[in-house]
């Protein structure tokens, strides 16, 4: 999937699964920020982004525009969460490498209507 748009949740064949632990990047060897609640088969948006204390609100802006996070694509809580509406590949695997800056990055919880509430 190019680019990930979508309130509701999602489940396509051939959806590559997502790397949810934090890993070595390739890359430049940096620990890659781990996507939490965040199901194989099953992914909601908006993600919700939690930069370290020491990233302020410009340093937070800067690392969305230097991986190019338009301000279209996602909306700020006045405690600096970032909820982030729309995302492609390359946007999120770029995100998930500011492991220095980015605390966090969770997926909106999936409901399930089964008898075990412990994936609610």
């Amino acid at each position: 999937f190019d680019m990930i748009k979508r309130s509701g949740s999602t489940k396509k064949q051939g959806m590559k699964p997502l790397e949810k632990s934090v890993v070595d990047d390739n890359n430049n060897n940096n620990k890659l920020v781990p996507l939490e609640s965040c199901a194989d088969d099953c992914m909601r948006m908006p993600l919700m982004i939690g930069f370290a204390e020491s990233c302020g609100a410009d340093c937070s802006a800067g690392i969305l525009q230097t991986v190019n996070v338009n301000e279209n694509q996602y909306d700020k809580t006045a405690l600096g969460i970032f909820f982030l509406n729309e995302v492609t590949d390359d946007q999120l695997t770029a995100l998930r490498s500011q492991s220095e800056t980015i605390d966090f990055i969770e997926c909106n919880r999936c409901i399930s209507t089964n008898t075990d509430t412990s994936s609610v």
